[in-house]
């Protein structure tokens, strides 16, 4: 008798928490995305959880100031409060087809599908890669360094209010042209002397210093005794 009384209890406390043994297995679920509007406030998703379960309009929780829009085929996971699964929410989204590997233990990244990352990495950089890197900013950009470098094939930089370096020294291992482009008048001013290694060559003739090289090197004055004197002994 006490046998049948135990058996009893026992189905019982089996039969009474079988719903909440329900309920719990049926609060966490994997998903595959089937279908993202992200048009909303709140990104929704249709997942795909069973054979036959599809839930329509989940509205999947993002990190604040982080957004993403996953593609079809993309996996999650679905949490449903109190095994309610009428009132799903995706907590989680990775794609494994894309995910970019083999990061070194602390190095965090955000990264695409077309293979463009920027990666936090250990010794304190930052490594971006992509085809196009566009900055807007209406105000201001600001770049504090001890070093700064550029190489790039071909550098252009348009700025109709001018450009200033300040700046001991610039040095340039190439030609310079100024006013490239532009028209006459004058293009370049020096508020300080100029030291040529080399000749100095003006191809304007009429107002350059090849004119005043010429009528220096071919000028005389009135002599003392009448006539005019000769042209110099030292030419330009």
């Amino acid at each position: 008798m006490e046998g049948f009384v135990m058996a009893d209890l026992l189905d019982f406390f089996r039969r009474a928490v079988q719903p909440l043994r329900n309920r719990i297995a049926m609060m966490v679920s994997r998903a595959v995305v089937s279908a993202v509007n992200d048009t909303t406030k709140m990104q929704l998703m249709k997942m795909e959880l069973f054979a036959d379960e599809i839930k329509d309009k989940v509205e999947r929780f993002q990190n604040y100031g982080f957004t993403s829009v996953p593609f079809v085929g993309a996996e999650g996971v679905v949490v449903f409060p109190s095994g309610n699964r009428e009132h799903g929410l995706i907590v989680a989204v990775d794609d494994r087809r894309y995910r970019l590997k083999s990061l070194q233990p602390g190095e965090v990244a955000l990264y695409s599908d077309e293979g463009d990352f920027i990666k936090l990495k250990r010794g304190k950089t930052i490594e971006v890669n992509t085809a196009t890197f566009r900055i807007n900013a209406s105000q201001k950009v600001e770049i504090n360094t001890n070093d700064y470098e550029i190489n790039a094939q071909q550098i252009t930089a348009v700025a109709p209010l001018g450009t200033t370096y300040t700046t001991p020294s610039f040095g340039i291992s190439g030609g310079l042209s100024s006013g490239f482009g532009g028209g006459g008048g004058i293009n370049a001013f020096f508020f300080g002397g100029i030291v040529a290694v080399q000749d100095i060559e003006s191809q304007n003739v009429g107002t350059g210093l090849q004119e005043i090289k010429n009528t220096f090197n071919a000028h005389n004055h009135p002599g003392d005794s009448g006539g005019q004197t000769g042209v110099p002994n030292q030419n330009l």
